[in-house]
Order: C-alpha cells, then structure tokens, then sequence
C-alpha cells in the first residue's frame, strides 16, 4: 500500500504575496482614470453586477468589470490591486481581493453547485460573512471594514504551512 503525506495547500495564486504580483502588474490602456467598484465574474450573474452598482453609487465610484480573458495575468493584477473594493463569483476575484487587501464579496450564483473552494479560503481566513447567496445579495448593506492584520497573519502562516509542505 502506497503511504503519502498529504495536506491541504494554497493555491498558487495565494503562494505569492500582494508585492510579488505588484512587479507583473501593467496598466491597462483602457485602465479607469477615477476610483471604481470591480468586478470579477466568471459566471455572468446580475446579482453580482447589481451589488457592485449598488456599493459604486453608495461611495461615487465607477463600476469596471472584467471578465473571462478580457485581459493577460499583468493587466488582471493591476485592475485588482487599483480598485476601491470588489465584488467577485470567482476563486481568483476573491483570492486577489484578499491578497490586495480590498473590501470584497464574493457572490455564488444561482445554479453555482460548487463554491467549495471559496468557502475554503474564507474559512481559513475566518471571513466567511463575505461570502453571498445571490438571493440574499440584494439585501446586504456594503462595508469596508476588514481587519487586515488578522488576516495576513491567518494568511501568512497558511502560506508558510504550504510552502513548507510542498519543499
């Protein structure tokens, strides 16, 4: 019988820190000039667009929104690491939304089965209360109050356990 070591490691994304992606960040060309609301959806939901309109008109900012290959990796990671705050249904959105320390929510959409991977890392980071049903999305009131330090500290030890592991 095979006996491996197993243990549950970040995903790759997560292994680099938020200076890490600052050195691969690009401007867009068509890079918003005021403060914005973005949003990242993979799967096409109004809820999420809905609540990203409603937290733009709350604060005065616009609303950007990228979805699937609108852009490469360094484009991806300077539109996140320059918005006011995110709105997400994706793994990724709500990864970088952290990693950038951005007030976020991440949004499961109606039909989405599987959100297993985003209920992972915010369990981890104990901020569970970011993620959304699309049903109840149009009823939260927005909020930008994270304690970041508590969740880079969360963070960083899961990174130090990952990397440790994968050495």
């Amino acid at each position: 019988a095979l006996n491996a070591e197993v243990a549950h490691v970040l995903d790759p994304t997560l292994l680099l820190t938020a200076d890490d992606w600052v050195k691969v960040a690009i401007r867009p060309d068509d890079a918003p000039s005021g403060k914005y609301v973005l949003i990242y959806d993979l799967i096409a939901s109004q809820e999420t667009i809905d609540l990203a309109r409603r937290w733009a008109a709350q604060e005065g900012w616009q609303v950007v929104r990228i979805g699937d290959g609108a852009y490469g990796p360094g484009e991806f990671a300077w539109l996140f690491a320059h918005a006011q705050s995110v709105v997400t249904n994706s793994f990724h959105g709500t990864a970088f939304a952290v990693l950038d320390h951005k007030p976020f929510y991440s949004v499961v959409p109606k039909g989405m089965t599987n959100a297993s991977r985003i209920e992972s890392l915010l369990n981890m980071l104990s901020l569970q209360y970011r993620l959304v049903q699309a049903t109840d999305a149009a009823e939260i009131s927005m909020n930008g109050e994270l304690d970041w330090g508590a969740i880079d500290e969360r963070l960083n030890d899961a990174r130090d356990t990952s990397v440790g592991f994968l050495r």
